[in-house]
């Protein structure tokens, strides 16, 4: 057999990638970097616009026609009834049929020049669902082996609305899900043992492949400029129920206590915030702390170089872990953990005690103050206080971390979960 024929394509389906700027897309890229490394050569297909001046090999963009188009049609307003009453929140519920058409193509193509090996399985990501429907239906039709992969809760997601038929499409969906697909793979611990209990006839199928960093693209700090104030930021949107109102309320306790200067800090909120999707007693906390000229926020996205650079130049960085429609409820790890402790700068998290970010940070070897949603005020404002006191100097992350999260080395755990569903005689390539 030849070096070619040895190796193996596998299918990625991920709503998001490259080069859109966002967090779904890390997940699937470092996958598709590194899997050739360990024998795999990946094909994806997602609804993420391409380069076409500087493409991505064997990665297929399909349009996401009800997205691309403003104007009214059928199309828009039957997508519309689905968000409303079988799937709030989601997207590109429609696309999965062009992503179907688009991927049974590939799946059946074989290059008569280069001759490559068929597909010898399907990988997908979730959010957005319709990557899992459409893995299924291929899985059906092409009798292909199956990874699906979570990096939220479909059921008892706490960052999407529900209604009560949706809850039912949900449970029903899922369980098709994990009957059908050969592996699951989920972001975090905590996620994992709610399934092995929720399902257990297939526990033995359920993986934990957390979310990393890339080895390749490290994020390193920069010096932080000189200014009177410091800055305590936040990257990426408040998406779901998180909230930066702790926070927010705990600063102007503590400037109308006089223990801390309003001209000394200022919390940045660096990409998308919607200050309308807050209720009244949130906004008017917020207009009152940007009225101080301690908030600096612009509802934008937010190029990705330029985030990055505010965050290797801030003093303090905030994660928000937390949401106001739920306490004690935290399942998964927000992908802008691992960029903030590279850059290894003090973090305020607004989590849990013992939830996965809890978990995470107090062994990254970063300096970390958590902010608990059931801590009486005064508790809150004596932690944040003695934060805001902390030396703005980094460190480097830990040992532990640096190997736990490093991308490749968790692509190799995803070629080990492959190898177990479609066997292991292959060739990884040479480094």
């Amino acid at each position: 057999m030849s070096s070619q024929e040895s190796r193996r394509r596998v299918l990625l389906l991920a709503f998001a990638f490259p080069p859109e700027n966002l967090t779904g897309a890390a997940r699937p890229w470092r996958f598709y970097r590194y899997l050739p490394e360990f024998g795999y050569d990946p094909e994806v297909v997602t609804a993420s616009t391409q380069d076409a001046q500087n493409p991505h090999p064997h990665v297929t963009g399909v349009e996401d026609r009800t997205r691309a188009t403003r104007r009214r049609s059928f199309r828009r307003l039957f997508e519309a009834v689905i968000y409303r009453i079988f799937r709030p929140g989601d997207e590109g519920f429609l696309w999965m049929f062009d992503a179907f058409r688009v991927a049974g193509r590939l799946l059946a193509k074989r290059d008569r020049g280069t001759m490559p090996p068929p597909v010898s399985a399907i990988y997908s990501t979730f959010p957005s669902l319709n990557v899992h429907l459409v893995a299924m239906a291929l899985k059906r039709r092409y009798g292909l082996p199956w990874i699906a992969d979570f990096r939220d809760p479909l059921v008892g997601n706490s960052f999407t609305h529900h209604t009560p038929l949706s809850n039912k499409v949900d449970a029903f969906i899922e369980r098709r899900i994990f009957e059908e697909a050969d592996a699951l793979t989920v972001v975090s611990d905590a996620m994992a043992d709610q399934w092995r209990g929720r399902y257990p006839a297939q526990a033995h199928k359920i993986h934990v492949l957390c979310n990393g960093y890339d080895p390749a693209r490290p994020i390193v700090p920069l010096p932080i400029p000189k200014r009177p104030y410091r800055v305590l930021a936040h990257l990426g949107s408040f998406y779901g129920g998180r909230t930066p109102e702790p926070l927010v309320a705990s600063v102007l306790r503590l400037i109308d206590a006089g223990r801390l200067d309003p001209a000394a800090i200022r919390v940045v909120f660096v990409g998308e915030f919607v200050v309308d999707s807050y209720p009244a007693e949130t906004r008017a906390l917020l207009d009152r702390l940007s009225g101080l000229g301690c908030l600096q926020y612009e509802d934008r996205v937010v190029p990705r170089e330029e985030a990055l650079n505010v965050m290797a130049m801030s003093d303090y960085l905030l994660l928000a872990d937390n949401n106001r429609f739920l306490e004690g409820h935290t399942f998964t790890i927000p992908a802008k953990l691992f960029e903030y402790v590279q850059v290894g700068r003090p973090i305020l998290a607004l989590t849990e005690k013992n939830s996965p970010v809890d978990r995470v940070l107090e062994r990254s070897g970063v300096p970390v103050t958590v902010i608990e949603a059931r801590l009486p005020d005064p508790e809150v404002d004596q932690r944040l206080y003695e934060f805001l006191q902390l030396r703005s100097d980094p460190v480097e992350p830990s040992a532990w971390f640096r190997d736990t999260f490093d991308g490749r080395r968790q692509t190799g755990t995803l070629a080990g979960i492959l190898d177990s569903i479609i066997g292991s005689d292959i060739e990884p390539a040479r480094r």
